[in-house]
C-alpha cells in the first residue's frame, strides 16, 4: 500500500462509521478531504436512516404483541368486552360480547 486515507462520518456527535481508500497516485490532502465531505455527508444519512427504519420496524413488532395479548386476554373473559374508536366505530369485541343472534352491534 502507497498511500492511505480513513475518514470518519459521524451523525451528530456519534461516529457512524469510517471510509478508506487506498493507493491514489501523488496520495491524499485536505482538498480530498473536503471534496469528500457531500459524500460523507451521504454516507451518515443512509445509516441513520437505515437504523430508524429498523428501530420503527421493532416498535412497530412490539405494538402489534401488544395488540395480540390485549386482544386474548379480552377474549379470555367471561364478560363481554367492546372497543370503540375515538369516532365510536366498533374496533374490537370478544366472543362474550357477540349478540345470541350472531349480528354484529356496530
Amino acid at each position: 500500500m502507497n498511500a492511505f486515507l480513513g475518514l470518519p462520518f459521524c451523525i451528530g456527535d456519534q461516529l457512524a462509521g469510517t471510509v478508506g481508500i487506498a493507493n491514489r497516485p501523488g496520495g491524499y490532502d485536505e482538498e480530498l478531504v473536503d471534496y469528500l465531505q457531500p459524500f460523507l455527508a451521504t454516507c451518515a444519512n443512509i445509516i441513520g436512516a437505515c437504523r430508524n427504519n429498523m428501530r420503527r420496524l421493532a416498535v412497530e413488532e412490539e405494538l402489534r404483541k401488544s395488540e395480540r395479548k390485549l386482544r386474548d386476554i379480552a377474549s379470555s373473559l367471561g364478560e363481554g368486552v367492546l372497543v370503540l374508536d375515538r369516532q365510536g366505530r366498533l374496533v374490537f369485541m370478544n366472543p362474550e360480547a357477540e349478540p345470541p343472534d350472531g349480528r354484529n352491534p356496530s
